[in-house]
């Protein structure tokens, strides 16, 4: 009966529903008194409950009775709430994404995003980016984030599709990492090791004119700088460091 709430019944009305269920029939007198409350009230109740569809009004000599809705009736009734909660979610998710993403940030804004969800938002985003990406982090302290999350899965597939854009210095040698790296050994020049000692909880990506910014401890909090001259200097560093690491820093292949 708890769940009756999820029809938009106040406590009211769900203690006359739930007597209604109980006797089958009943007059409003007698419901009233059931309900504890007054006469004059229990209408105002019924009608309300005769609008959302949960109960129909019988009337026998010239006496009005109330019950509930047949089960197919109630199931309509809760498919059409589903359907528009679906309705609901899609559209807000499409109005969500816009509103939340880093393209709106107009240029040489600074955004702070907390959480998993904020790291969702920059993902997405950086998945959407058609040029190319630059990455530093620990690919082990980002998927310790995103454990059992679906944005993450559908992120690394985006980002396999545009992986030839994409280059990437890696601050980790934990054993799936590396075996990772040789797994995707096609992908052996899009990527580099940092030296060994060289373990951060934190990263960053740059893509189009932004510098996503991730420090990875309790809580997952990410910079995003919008600023142009920014992003393409540390485009450059990044990838004058990035050749400089060729051939070094190689680990041994599990």
């Amino acid at each position: 009966m708890e769940n009756l709430r999820l029809l938009e019944l106040s406590d009211k009305e769900r203690s006359i529903i739930e007597i209604i269920l109980a006797k089958g029939l009943i007059g409003a007198t007698d419901l009233a008194e059931l309900a504890h409350l007054k006469r004059g009230s229990i209408y105002l109740y019924l009608e309300n409950l005769k609008q959302k569809g949960l109960i129909i009004e019988i009337e026998k000599d010239n006496i009005s009775y109330y019950r509930s809705v047949s089960f197919r009736q109630l199931e309509s009734l809760i498919q059409t709430k589903i359907n528009q909660l679906k309705s609901l979610k899609k559209n807000l998710s499409v109005k969500l994404k816009r509103a939340n993403s880093p393209k709106n940030n107009p240029p040489g804004q600074i955004s702070v995003y907390k959480g998993t969800p904020g790291l969702n938002i920059i993902l997405e985003d950086i998945s959407q980016n058609s040029e190319d990406t630059y990455l530093l982090g620990s690919a082990r302290v980002f998927y310790k984030f995103m454990k059992d999350d679906p944005w993450g899965k559908r992120y690394n597939k985006k980002r396999r599709l545009k992986i030839a854009g994409m280059d990437y210095m890696i601050t980790d040698w934990a054993d799936k990492t590396v075996k990772s790296f040789y797994q995707d050994s096609d992908l052996f020049l899009k990527r580099r090791f940092l030296p060994e000692d060289f373990n951060i909880n934190g990263g960053f990506a740059i893509y189009e004119d932004k510098i996503a910014i991730g420090v990875f401890t309790k809580e997952v909090q990410m910079v995003v700088i919008e600023e142009p001259t920014l992003a393409q200097l540390f485009k450059h560093m990044f990838q004058l460091f990035f050749k400089d690491l060729e051939g070094k820093n190689i680990p041994p292949k599990p």
